[in-house]
């Protein structure tokens, strides 16, 4: 094998890995306080690992649900939790609070995949 075609072959095999390599990982925290989350969106790609730091700074207990990736997290007032989640389709989630009355209130927020 030439030199030549010993660089193609390194070359491609690099770009191949960059390429097919998983996003950097989003790192996040996302507080509750009474009636309302700190963030109303949250936005990912396929495939990106996503780890929120999830804070109860309310006075009341607080949960953080996303039906489709299984997630519901209930927090007492002043604890925390770290929420892991790794989408692998594009879409539009809601994430909501379902304490009563909260999501009535407005306790909700979007996660954005995009491809």
């Amino acid at each position: 094998m030439t030199y030549a075609e010993k660089l193609l072959v390194a070359t491609t095999l690099l770009l191949l890995t960059a390429c097919s390599s998983a996003p950097e990982p989003l790192n996040m925290t996302l507080a509750a306080t009474d009636i309302a989350y700190d963030t109303d969106n949250i936005s990912a790609v396929v495939g990106q690992a996503v780890n929120i730091e999830y804070v109860n700074n309310g006075a009341l207990e607080h949960n953080f649900i996303i039906d489709e990736f299984g997630i519901d997290n209930l927090l007492q007032s002043g604890e925390s939790s770290t929420i892991s989640f790794t989408p692998e389709q594009a879409g539009t989630y809601e994430y909501y609070c379902n304490v009563a009355g909260h999501l009535e209130a407005g306790m909700k927020g979007t996660v954005t995949v995009s491809e």
